[in-house]
């Protein structure tokens, strides 16, 4: 399901978007990120032919600096995603989701009020000291159809549901 490279991609992408403000962060980007730009000269260049400067702004508006603007690479970011969703979904429920089942993953800027709120009553779990955290549900009068959402390193947002194909 998808390019094993997308893995690599997913996780130099995420390494730019969180930062170094903390330590899980930075080791996200010494033990992963920089190994993968010193090997892999085709997604370095790749990104950085994508980078766009651009003024760094306050929500008030005020210019504070320069930075990058990047756009993720869809396909890995989606198809990450995806194998996450199939992947917990059969270690919480013990069934795999048949090739059938759709799962539709979507991107989140930033986790709202009224989505914490939705959610709140979902199961919750986290790995690596909250490094990935994630809330689920399942619908119990509908096989195969639940809703994820995913946080990693408290800097991105995805998540995505599945349903079962309808003939």
């Amino acid at each position: 399901m998808g390019d094993p490279g997308f893995d690599e991609k997913f996780r130099a992408y995420l390494s730019l978007q969180v930062g170094l403000d903390t330590a899980d962060a930075t080791r996200l980007w010494t033990q992963h990120a920089v190994k993968t730009f010193r090997h892999n000269n085709k997604l370095r260049r790749e990104i950085l032919g994508k980078s766009q400067r651009v003024d760094m702004v306050t929500k008030a508006g005020i210019i504070i600096g320069e930075g990058y603007r990047l756009l993720w690479d869809s396909a890995a970011h989606d198809t990450v995603v995806e194998r996450c969703i199939r992947g917990l979904y059969f270690h919480h429920f013990g069934s795999i989701l048949a090739k059938s089942v759709k799962v539709r993953v979507y991107w989140v800027r930033e986790l709202t009020k009224e989505m914490m709120e939705l959610s709140s009553e979902w199961n919750k779990n986290s790995m690596g000291e909250n490094i990935f955290v994630y809330r689920f549900v399942k619908a119990v009068d509908q096989p195969n159809t639940s809703v994820w959402l995913f946080q990693f390193y408290g800097r991105h947002w995805a998540g995505g549901y599945t349903t079962p194909q309808i003939a």
